[in-house]
């Protein structure tokens, strides 16, 4: 049941492919009596149509080296379709049937995430963002992006982030310095730069928001108080004073302080559920805690302990009276609104709780 799946996903992904080059064959008939498309004056650059039809046959052949996708491509005329012009049986044959099927592997995962590239690229032409390909984004962004940047600062930053995420997902057709390659890179850049952005955005609201409730029960439990702002520097510093006696020790109160901090706080601040969670903080320690066989991939960095810092200081007066306000008013709805019923900007002259 799940290769049948996976046929009929490979054979609407070939179609969807194939649907934006075929809209493209009207036009060139219409040219067919008039001199060849225009090249570019400066470099002699093949026209951008060319080059995506090159592009395509090309993400075409890789895919079809794969039995199960050779049949699908086959079965829509992919391997030989006219809107490939020149191109057209240039990709290689379908496999011969009874090839025999591939194990289920890295290799396989990889061959999906290009899959979804082909659709995506495709989409490109339309100006549209593709599911898929935005959920691929959502997680290589968590569990990749997120321990490097958090915060894009300017335009620099978020072509970084953008070829830091391009890394992470690692698509085949991506890889080298053809120019095929390029261009696919600089196709998904044009459309998924800003929606890396929105997402990395996304991601750091809700691990603020998370931190918010996670810091409420502090302030709760220390007499509607926040964590002292010196007590935040000596946690990511690790700066507190031995008790001196029989047995040398943290004080109480600094080790319930950084232990809350190692079990409650970082697994938050990691931004998923995968990268600090108790089979880690339980057995080895923040500053040398790293993936297997890879030291320098901590499982924390500095950026996530400081942003941690960054985001409560950062709320450290408009939280608690969010807090108080909740107390005092919380059986009364919120009614969030620029203007009165009359027209008038609400200011906090004029603002009332109704």
């Amino acid at each position: 049941m799940a290769r049948t799946k996976r046929d009929r996903a490979a054979k609407k992904h070939a179609q969807e492919a194939l649907s934006g080059s075929a809209a493209a064959q009207p036009a060139r008939r219409r040219g067919q009596g008039r001199a060849s498309e225009p090249q570019d004056e400066e470099n002699g650059a093949p026209p951008r149509l060319e080059i995506m039809n090159t592009q395509l046959a090309d993400l075409l052949a890789q895919l079809n080296q794969n039995p199960r996708m050779a049949a699908a491509l086959a079965d829509v005329g992919a391997h030989n379709h006219p809107a490939l012009g020149p191109l057209a049986g240039l990709v290689a044959p379908p496999a011969a049937p009874g090839a025999a099927h591939d194990p289920e592997s890295d290799e396989d995962e990889a061959e999906n995430r290009d899959q979804i590239l082909l659709a995506s690229l495709a989409a490109c032409r339309k100006n549209e963002a593709k599911k898929e390909m935005l959920m691929l984004m959502k997680d290589g962004i968590k569990h990749g992006l997120w321990r490097r940047i958090k915060i894009i600062e300017n335009l620099d930053v978020r072509r970084q982030a953008a070829l830091i995420l391009l890394e992470i997902l690692d698509f085949k057709s991506m890889q080298g310095d053809s120019v095929k390659a390029v261009q696919a890179q600089d196709d998904w850049l044009a459309i998924y730069e800003k929606h890396m952005c929105r997402l990395l955005n996304e991601l750091r609201g809700y691990t603020q928001q998370r931190l918010k409730t996670l810091v409420e029960g502090w302030y709760r439990n220390h007499g509607n108080t926040m964590p002292r702002k010196d007590l935040l520097l000596a946690l990511i510093k690790r700066d507190f004073p031995i008790q001196e006696g029989e047995t040398p020790a943290l004080a109480q109160d600094d080790y319930d302080a950084l232990k809350w901090w190692f079990t409650e706080v970082l697994p938050i601040a990691a931004g998923n559920q995968v990268d600090w969670q108790k089979e880690h903080y339980g057995y080895m320690t923040v500053q040398q805690g790293h993936y297997p066989n890879q030291p320098t991939k901590l499982y924390v960095t500095d950026s996530t302990e400081a942003i941690a810092v960054w985001i409560i200081e950062n709320n450290y007066t408009c939280w608690p009276a969010q807090w108080a306000a909740k107390d005092e008013h919380g059986d009364l709805p919120i009614i969030r609104k620029a203007k009165t019923d009359d027209g008038v900007e609400v200011t906090m002259a004029n603002s009332s709780v109704s």
